[in-house]
């Protein structure tokens, strides 16, 4: 009896928190004038990214915990699709059948991007294409370097060069 008191005090919690995030999301979208986001994974072919970013992004998009305004880009090295990507990450995604029309809405969400870490042009190109993908070159940018800290410092300079958004 103790137990189950516990757990739907818990469960009253959560459900309590879950929905005042909701909330709070839902006001962000409903601004007069809707922003758009962009959320960049640096390191998209990596294990990181395949067993714990890209799933961690399909849960807070299935559970609505992100702007409706929102889409994602990867870019890596390897010469890879975002469907290859997706193919590799499938087995840690835990889609259940009710949800995949909205799984098909999210990877329609999600572009990639070859370059290196350490070359401006390639750099021009992804700012190129994620201003493209958004189709507004003020988007809010996010970026999540899954990458080796030994180009941290390169990556960086060349995001707040290159991929900054316009004012």
């Amino acid at each position: 009896m103790m137990n189950t008191t516990a757990e739907n005090l818990v469960k009253e919690k959560v459900d309590y928190i879950y929905q005042r995030l909701r909330k709070q999301i839902t006001s962000i979208d409903s601004e007069a004038c809707p922003q758009s986001f962009i959320f960049f994974v640096f390191g998209a072919s990596g294990d990181l990214a395949k067993k714990k970013i890209y799933p961690t992004l399909w849960w807070l998009y299935r559970d609505g915990f992100l702007p409706e305004h929102i889409c994602f880009v990867g870019y890596a090295r390897s010469q890879l699709t975002i469907e290859r990507i997706f193919q590799n990450a499938d087995k840690y995604m835990k889609v259940q059948d009710c949800e995949l029309d909205l799984y098909k809405k999210f990877l329609e969400l999600n572009h990639y991007v070859c370059g290196s870490y350490d070359k401006p042009a390639d750099f021009e190109h992804l700012n190129h294409e994620a201003n493209r993908i958004s189709q507004l070159a003020s988007a809010h940018r996010f970026f999540y370097l899954a990458l080796p800290p030994s180009v941290y410092g390169s990556v960086s300079e060349l995001i707040s060069t290159h991929c900054r958004p316009e004012a």
